[in-house]
């Protein structure tokens, strides 16, 4: 009985990533903050890139996999904490070198911390307030206004990068 069911579960979800897979070959997601605010725009496939990118992916997969192979002769104890070191350096990396200000939802909850923080104001607890209408978004306020007062900054771009930094640092669980 439970070999089946789990037999059944795995059939859907080979269905849906199935389908997934396949639909991209038609439509693909479009995301532009600056032209479309913060909606996704499906638009049809452009066949040139769609090759090119899944050439580049097969590409750099194999390179990987030739490199996993060549490091399998070395010691787990040295190449998992140099290859985490290493994805924690280019992670980074891209957070410096693109820094990306919050958007809607995200510079909602950023705000709010702020405005609880420096101005305590928590009007947003009230009837009609973003809390009150959102309550699963106050641990996130609670804890952005724990960072922001144990790290204050200058500017709200510095805040944001602590911000980030914060959860990058969290993704490893160290």
């Amino acid at each position: 009985m439970v070999r089946g069911t789990q037999r059944i579960l795995y059939i859907l979800l080979a269905f849906c990533i199935g389908l997934f897979i396949a639909s991209s070959f038609f439509i693909r997601a479009k995301y532009t903050y600056s032209v479309y605010g913060d909606t996704t725009v499906l638009e049809k496939q452009q066949w040139v890139l769609f090759i090119l990118a899944a050439a580049a992916v097969l590409a750099v997969s194999f390179v990987l996999y030739r490199m996993c192979l060549k490091l399998n002769r070395y010691s787990r104890k040295i190449v998992i904490p140099a290859v985490l070191l290493f994805s924690f350096a280019i992670q980074l990396v891209i957070i410096f070198l693109f820094p990306r200000m919050p958007t809607d939802d995200s510079q909602t909850v950023l705000s709010l911390a702020m405005d609880m923080l420096y101005e305590q104001d928590y009007s947003s607890f009230q009837t009609g307030g973003y809390l009150y209408m959102f309550p699963f978004n106050f641990s996130m306020v609670l804890y952005l206004k724990t960072l922001l007062f144990l790290f204050p900054a200058a500017s709200k771009k510095i805040e944001y990068l602590l911000v980030r930094n914060f959860n990058h640092l969290f993704l490893f669980n160290i």
